[in-house]
């Protein structure tokens, strides 16, 4: 069977004619034989060539995808990562969409130790009459600290993680799982790290500034009441003296930590100095020190994870003691300084959730370029359109071929024959002859063209063949025509070719990058790469901060003498000494502040995919620097701002007595005088030009330092140094002009040595030849403001963050023309298509403008007759009639026999062909074509009108990457509360002096009457209106100084929506950080029960008449509603009044609140009786009540100075209400409106859009669908012709078999 169709085949090849003619010779057939051989090895040959050069031509695809799903894009990122870009439609996305934060606390967070029932049942009433080491002093403090530290931990926290959750991801396109969860975790890591930075130095602040300023403790741990008698006054005094512990001072910064315990023996007086004393029972990870802050700090929870150790020290409780096994990354041993330095988390995690930031992202369309060979679409198109121009081209040539080897061989042969001889002719006879034939080219030329008949159906008839000429010459023309243009085209068309360069070097990638910066796409192999690698600083302090002026081995020998620091006394001149340890403790804030700003950034990382460019990376970078420098600089000041004003509002008792003093009066009863300083000019020391109250505003409160100098016998001033109500005060009202000036330092020196016997010739003064950007002048507040900074000395390397990147390859795109080859390929492959159409077309075209024009010239009556007669033929009929009689397979051989068959193959070939051209036809209409356009300059109109039409694909870069708030956000202005800018608190107010008494010492005034501390009041709302309005408008600034970072514009919806929000988030943000800092640093001066000279939380108790030198004397918390104790909690509070000298009340204060502390009692108050002229009149009337010695005596009743103050408008407010506290409104820092303006336009400018590209994405297009239809139409044809008759002579075969097969049977 096999060998017979192999004969079959054999016999059919042999006999195979497709150029088969009229001439039936025997040379005629065998070299139409020949050709068709020729013709198929050509075929043959030339269909593997282009098999094996379509196969291995690498073909560039741009894919589009239309609302990918989730599966798809997983798929599609799997095998195109490189090139994959998927648009988001929602490019600012939440991070609370798809990750979810999980934080779990210290177990001792959740227990019922930080409970105010707990701290009340561990509070001793008898607390200052224990020893101040016993744990039991300190048991109720410690438990105080630990709740605070639970509490605003947990809120830092809380605020910490709901800001990471609302902040957004920017992400215009859509970024992999990978990706996504690195930023993610960096975010949260970063809002972490800035919520732990920021405690650690908010607490560090709050103790250096207790410390220095050597604030007393009403738990008598750090200093104690002693009595003391003034000579020059006659009068005892009960000065604060510092407590020694085992020959440590507690004036040192760094105090006197030691172990706690139970001292179960009676107390005696020992005068502040508690040396060897032994302990009666150890208490184990409890400690002691001069501060209880400094000693919670330094203990652990040790003794309360054991049953016995908490039966020591609560033998009254039946208490559970904390579970060991409940945490996993601290244990029974781990300081809470270390877990304050961890914010109290045990545990954290993370979960994000691709598929949820898929969703939110939800691309639109997803485009992707792949490159392969062996692209079989391709391959068969290319093959059977090329081949079936070729078919064409071949037909012709293979006749020639045959016709020229046959030639070739005859004239082989007849070189064989015997030689002839040769006439030569006349060389000009050649040349006439060339020239006459090349003069008749054009004559031959055109006698063809006149002859030419390529429609040749071998009729007679003049009529016919003529039109078949005129159909020829149309055809030709037109054909040329075509494939002019279409090689026009082709050779200026374009294709996308995609190139990668594997580990590409910062020189290539720059090259590249000058090329194909819009596409080219370079992957780091590193998507994290930490700050540390590329940016390096190196801060430079001013000299002070590095010289021995504030060294402690030297300061601390002034402190060895336990001198007592009492301002009223002759001894006032020892007051300067503590400037030193607090300019140490201004360095250390602010180095450590900068070290831990450094180490944040560092450990922050810079994510990104992609490796930047260096104008990019710069841009980038220094925006970042920008932001780093401006927010750790603006973020301590306003931190130290606040600390130091709440501080001063809270008027507590300071070691050296610099602001008030307790005076023994002759019944034993205290009571307290509070400091008139004199205002000396420094020109003239010895005169005083003014006087100012410590009860009053404190900040401007201080005079010059003197200290005696012996050899002239008078006071020498020193230069720059002041003394204040509070030593803060002083010290940030001076500047370092002693220290450079070297006659003031060796009075210094000098002074040393013969007062306290220090020498101090191995201190040398500053140097006033280092350059320095600070003059010797420039105030130390000035300094801190910038936080003693001469130079950031920053490094920024774009080699060592390509290094961290290390791109694993660099991926382009270009646009290049195809190469010749193709291009005569594709011209080629068309030319079939358009040849056979045209050959289709032209005739029909041809006869009907041949009958148009007939009609026209010819009207006679025979036309008119035979025209009736044709048209009598219905249309339908004769096109019938013409398709059944249609024979596209006739050959000279074909019989009657054959003609049927042979119509028959023809409708078959015409159905078969045209499926085959509508799947072609339908295909490629309906395949989306991508095409690119460019508009340069756009307007932000252009802009906005793109955006609608081609949101998906418009890309407009902008010039810069990072663009300043400042530029488009043309407005930020806070309206403040209009207390803020009212009589009572402007300037030098009238009414704080007239409140305060005009300054006198008026020693009758009850310390709860509102006339003792009301000034303070509003000297805290002055003070708060000042630092809310600089902390907003240092916020402002920071804020606009800071950048946008943006690729593109956004469109002015998009815009106006993340503009808004980021406003919204930078007001609150300033909002909390500064209500937090606040509230925390409440709490850690309750948890040290600092006591207040206006005696509101701890009170002097007169055991005994105090009418000899060094007698202790105690302190006592104050019970406020019989109940309330200050010892445990600092909101105990009652109305404010106005009292007799008896304590009788006489008057309620309408809205204002008394209680343990200052500011939690301001918190409470409100202004409504400054809002109502009738409350006001009563108040001023109530203050001349109480004098015993008649109304009429009193400095509020004044003949010369009365009340001249109106109320508060009340219709000047816009967001607060009369009746709101002090908490409403300093909770939205005292801003009751605010406006803001922003500018789409001012943004689109500063965006400096220099071009955009976008991409019509279309179906139908008619120039792609055209060439497509016309490379394959030959192709398709003749495949369908060559096989069609196989087919039928197969079929026919067996038909005849299967009749065959019943005869024998």
């Amino acid at each position: 069977m096999v060998m017979r169709a192999i004969r079959w085949i054999g016999k059919q090849l042999a006999t195979l004619n497709w150029f088969e003619s009229d001439l039936n010779d025997i040379e005629t057939v065998r070299r139409e034989r020949l050709s068709t051989r020729v013709y198929l090895c050509l075929i043959i040959i030339i269909c593997i060539a282009l098999i094996i050069y379509t196969g291995l031509k690498i073909r560039t695809n741009t894919v589009i995808v239309d609302y990918p799903s989730y599966i798809q894009f997983e798929n599609l990122l799997e095998h195109y990562n490189r090139t994959l870009q998927c648009s988001c439609s929602k490019i600012a996305i939440s991070y609370e969409t798809f990750a979810q934060i999980e934080v779990k606390f210290h177990p001792v967070c959740s227990s019922s130790f930080i409970s105010f029932e707990w701290i009340q049942k561990v509070y001793a009433a008898n607390i200052t009459h224990i020893w101040p080491m016993d744990v039991r002093t300190i048991l109720s403090t410690f438990w105080q600290l630990v709740s605070a530290f639970c509490q605003n931990l947990y809120e830092a926290v809380t605020k910490s993680i709901l800001d990471y959750k609302v902040s957004t991801l920017f992400s215009p396109q859509v970024m992999s799982s990978i990706e996504v969860e690195t930023r993610a975790e960096a975010s949260r890591d970063f809002a972490l790290t800035s919520t732990q930075t920021a405690i650690a130095r908010n607490l560090l602040a709050i103790r250096r500034m207790i410390s220095d300023n050597q604030l007393v403790s009403g738990l008598a741990t750090n200093a104690h009441l002693q009595t003391y008698f003034v000579q020059r006054r006659n009068q005892f005094y009960a000065p604060p003296i510092m407590n020694i512990y085992d020959d440590c001072s507690c004036i040192k910064i760094d105090g006197c930590p030691k172990v706690s315990g139970l001292y179960e023996y009676d107390m005696w007086d020992t005068k502040g100095i508690y040396n060897k004393l032994n302990i009666s029972k150890n208490i184990p990870g409890i400690m002691f020190d001069c501060y209880p802050l400094n000693a919670v700090l330094a203990s652990t929870f040790e003794c309360y994870y054991t049953s016995d150790c908490l039966k020591l020290i609560h033998p009254m409780f039946n208490v559970t003691p904390l579970s060991s096994i409940s945490s996993t990354q601290f244990n029974m041993n781990s300081t809470i300084q270390t877990l304050v330095d961890k914010v109290f988390i045990d545990e954290m995690t993370v979960q994000t959730s691709f598929a949820s930031y898929y969703t939110n992202c939800n691309p639109s369309i997803c485009t992707y370029i792949y490159s392969r060979r062996f692209d079989k679409v391709f391959m068969f198109t290319s093959v059977v359109g090329i081949m079936g121009g070729l078919t064409v081209i071949l037909k012709l040539l293979a006749p020639l071929i045959v016709r020229g080897t046959l030639a070739l061989n005859q004239r082989r042969r007849r070189t064989t024959l015997p030689t002839v001889e040769v006439i030569h002719t006349n060389p000009r006879t050649c040349v006439q002859t060339f020239i006459l034939l090349v003069r008749s080219i054009p004559n031959r030329i055109l006698d063809q063209w006149l002859k030419l008949n390529i429609f040749d159906t071998y009729s007679r008839d003049e009529n016919v063949i003529y039109r078949q000429q005129i159909t020829s010459r149309v055809y030709l023309i037109c054909l040329l025509i075509s494939i002019i243009g279409l090689s026009v085209y082709t050779l200026f068309s374009v294709q996308i070719k995609s190139i990668s360069i594997p580990s590409p070097s910062q020189d290539t990638f720059n090259n590249l990058y000058e090329k194909y910066s819009d596409s080219l796409r370079c992957e780091c192999s590193q998507l994290s790469i930490s700050y540390s690698d590329f940016i390096q600083i190196t801060p430079t302090m001013h000299q002070i901060c590095s010289s021995d002026c504030i060294s402690p081995i030297w300061y601390n020998r002034f402190f060895e003498q336990n001198i007592t620091f009492l301002y009223i006394s002759s001894s006032a001149d020892f007051i300067w000494p503590l400037y030193f340890p607090m300019l140490q403790s201004f360095c250390f804030l602010v180095n450590r502040t900068i070290t831990d700003s450094i180490r944040v950034l560092k450990t922050t990382s810079f994510i990104n995919n992609e490796i930047l460019p260096q104008w990019q990376f710069d841009e980038q970078a220094q925006r970042l620097i920008d932001t780093f420098t401006n927010e750790t600089v603006s973020e301590f000041t306003r931190m130290f701002a606040l600390i130091r004003n709440a501080t001063a509002a809270s008027q507590f008792v300071t070691v050296p007595s610099s602001n008030a003093q307790f005076i023994v009066k002759s019944d034993g009863q205290m009571t307290m005088h509070i400091s008139n300083l004199l205002i000396l000019e420094f020109d003239d020391p010895t005169h005083a030009t003014k006087s100012c109250s410590c009860n009053g505003d404190t900040s401007n409160c201080v005079f010059v330092q003197r200290i005696y100098d012996n050899t002239s016998a008078s006071f020498y001033y020193l230069k720059g140094l002041y003394v204040g109500c509070l030593l803060m005060d002083g010290i940030m009202f001076s500047t370092f002009e002693c220290w450079f000036d070297l006659i003031c330092f060796n009075k210094i020196r000098q002074w040393s040595l013969e007062t306290i016997n220090t020498n101090m010739f191995n201190i040398t003064p500053l140097n006033i030849n280092l350059p320095s950007r600070f003059s010797p002048r420039t105030p130390i507040n000035q300094l801190m403001n910038e936080l003693f900074l001469e130079n950031w000395n920053i490094n920024i390397s774009y080699e060592n963050f390509y290094s961290g990147c290390a791109p694993n390859s660099c991926d382009y795109t270009e646009e290049e023309r195809y190469d010749i080859f193709y291009t005569i390929l594709t011209i080629i492959a068309i030319y079939g298509g358009l040849s056979k159409g045209l050959k289709i077309v032209v005739p029909w075209f041809v006869r009907l403008a041949l009958i148009c024009l007939r009609r026209k010239c010819y009207r006679t009556n025979y036309q008119q007759n035979s025209l009736t007669i044709v048209q009598t033929i219905p249309v339908y009929k004769r096109f019938w009639l013409k398709i059944s009689s249609l024979n596209w397979f006739y050959t000279r051989s074909s019989t009657i026999d054959t003609l049927h068959r042979e119509c028959l193959y023809t409708k078959i070939y015409l159905i078969l062909f045209s499926i085959s051209i509508l799947i072609i036809i339908i295909s490629t209409s309906l395949t989306k074509r991508s095409y690119s356009k460019t508009i340069m300059n756009p307007s932000i109109q252009d802009y906005e009108r793109l955006e609608v039409l081609y949101s998906d694909t418009l890309r407009c870069p902008c010039s810069k990457i990072s663009i300043n708030h400042r530029l488009f956000i043309t407005q930020i202005k806070a309206t403040l509360h209009p207390v803020c800018l009212s009589d009572y608190v402007k300037g030098r107010s009238e009414w704080i002096y007239w409140l305060s008494g005009r300054n006198y010492d008026i020693e009758w005034v009850h310390l709860a009457d509102f006339r003792r501390w009301g000034s303070g009041f509003f000297i805290w709302i002055a003070s708060f209106c000042t630092l809310a309005n600089i902390t907003i408008n240092s916020a402002i600034t920071n804020f606009q100084s800071s950048s946008l970072l943006i690729n593109q514009p956004m469109t002015r919806s998009q815009f106006e929506s993340q503009i808004n929000l980021q406003i919204d988030r930078f007001l609150d943000d300033t909002r909390n950080n500064f209500v937090q800092t606040l509230k925390f640093y409440q709490d850690m001066i309750q948890g040290n029960n600092l006591m207040s000279f206006y005696a509101t939380n701890w009170m002097p108790v007169a055991k005994q008449p105090y009418d000899v030198n060094g007698i202790t004397v105690f302190t006592e918390p104050i019970l406020y509603n019989s109940s309330c104790s200050c010892a445990i909690t600092r909101t105990c509070m009652e109305a404010a009044g106005i009292y007799a000298s008896d304590g009788t009340l006489l008057y309620v204060v309408d809205g204002v609140q008394h209680g343990c502390s200052l500011i939690e009692s301001y918190l409470a108050s409100s202004l409504s009786c400054f809002y109502s002229n009738s409350c006001l009149v009563s108040l001023f009337a109530a203050t001349a009540l109480g004098d015993p010695n008649g109304a009429n005596s009193t400095p509020w009743n004044s003949v010369f100075f009365g009340p001249r103050f109106a109320p508060l408008n009340s219709s000047s407010i816009q967001h607060f209400s009369i009746n709101d506290t002090f908490s409403t409104i300093v909770n939205d820092l005292f801003v009751d409106a605010w406006l803001t303006n922003i500018s789409y336009e001012s943004f689109f400018t500063a965006c400096a859009v220099r071009y955009c590209t976008y991409s019509i994405i279309q179906r139908f297009d008619f120039l792609y669908v055209l060439t497509t239809f016309l490379s394959l139409f030959t192709g398709i044809s003749l495949i369908i012709r060559i096989i069609i008759p196989r087919i039928g002579i197969i079929v026919t075969l067996l038909k005849n078999r299967i009749r065959i097969k019943p005869q024998l049977s």
